[in-house]
């Protein structure tokens, strides 16, 4: 958990260091710094796991946007984000609660060229905690899964007035949450995700 909190300080180090220097030098112009904070319904599919219910969770983070043209941007973000799923069985039912730092690489289109968007791109996630709810009775199984979840992100995003947004947007899982070589009962993590923003000009 230290080192992925060492690796998060260091990448927005270097992200607000290249973001500034990107400005001073007119590479680009209008770089923004976006802070978000919402929901998430997540929950989880794969094989043999039918019997999955969503959970929801709280999400909160921010993001350098970087303009390549009028209507294409980048976003680069750093999270933290509550996820799992609730599942029920005729054997037993527990909660899976998973906490994430998440980086995201995203591209933002120009819808209207006004004030809706489309967002898109992959997410990475590094896994903080894990615990396994049943009957009351908790345990921590964050060593035996799979440390690095990897989704593919899409959704919109509406400029509500200068400086504030809101957006919404679907992650779909790419790795197995349990880490299991064999796959024969893969987890992948996916989520609905609702934010509301506020953007301000480095």
């Amino acid at each position: 958990m230290k080192k992925i909190a060492l690796i998060a300080f260091f990448v927005v180090i270097h992200l607000s260091s290249f973001a500034r220097a990107w400005k001073f030098n007119g590479v680009f112009h209008k770089i923004s710094v976006e802070s978000q904070m919402g929901l998430n319904y997540s929950f989880m599919s794969g094989v043999g796991q039918e019997g999955g219910s969503g959970l929801v969770g709280v999400q909160f983070g921010s993001m350098i946007v970087l303009p390549l043209n009028n209507d294409i941007y980048t976003k680069v973000g750093l999270f933290y984000m509550q996820g799992g799923a609730h599942f029920k069985s005729e054997v037993a039912t527990f909660d899976l609660n998973l906490q994430y730092i998440q980086i995201p690489v995203w591209g933002k289109v120009s819808i209207n060229q006004k004030n809706l968007n489309m967002i898109a791109g992959p997410q990475f996630g590094f896994l903080l905690n894990a615990t396994e709810v049943e009957n009351g009775q908790k345990r921590n199984i964050t060593k035996v899964l799979n440390p690095l979840d990897i989704s593919a992100n899409i959704g919109i995003e509406y400029a509500l007035r200068p400086n504030f947004l809101m957006s919404v947007y679907y992650s779909i899982g790419l790795t197995d949450v349990t880490n299991n070589r064999e796959n024969n009962n893969a987890l992948l993590n996916n989520a609905l995700t609702f934010t509301l923003g506020y953007s301000f000009h480095l």
